[in-house]
């Protein structure tokens, strides 16, 4: 596994996940450089910091994404976007679910998915599932090929407040 924060699990399981979802080694570094002092002190130390140093790395891609489609590249802005996105779940995942800061990146989470999914013609899109008499928001995205074909729903459990 990849440790950019020795020692510090949580957020080390967070950059490798993050890297999963197609973040960039570069945008991760620097982002991670903004903590790397604080994230010795502790894993529950600093995670506030970690919050606010990977929103700005995802604010800036989004206004990077959003330069590219004002030029007409539509396929580089949703490539931007998507990077953005994996960077605020990495940011927001970590916090407790008490933190209000959490809720406000969630939603500009979700439409900056929607901004990448509108650029690049993504086949996405968002659904709401029906669940025990209330519905959660989920993003359906169909196989390939004729016919009956598989299909992927991701989906959140709860609602932003």
């Amino acid at each position: 596994m990849y440790e950019p924060f020795p020692g510090n699990y949580v957020w080390n399981l967070g950059v490798n996940i993050c890297l999963g979802m197609g973040g960039a080694m570069g945008e991760i570094d620097r982002a991670n450089d903004a903590v790397r002092a604080i994230a010795r002190e502790g894993e529950d130390k600093g995670t506030e910091a970690f919050f606010d140093a990977w929103g700005r790395m995802a604010d800036g891609l989004v206004e990077l994404g959003d330069e590219c489609a004002a030029a007409g590249r539509r396929l580089s802005a949703a490539e931007k976007y998507l990077r953005a996105v994996a960077y605020y779940v990495t940011a927001e995942r970590m916090q407790s679910r008490h933190y209000q800061p959490r809720w406000a990146m969630y939603r500009k989470m979700l439409q900056t998915m929607d901004r990448a999914i509108d650029a690049g013609g993504l086949a996405c899109e968002r659904v709401e599932i029906a669940y025990e008499g209330r519905s959660f928001p989920a993003f359906f995205v169909p196989g390939a090929g004729d016919g009956p074909r598989p299909a992927a729903l991701h989906g959140v459990l709860q609602r932003p407040r």
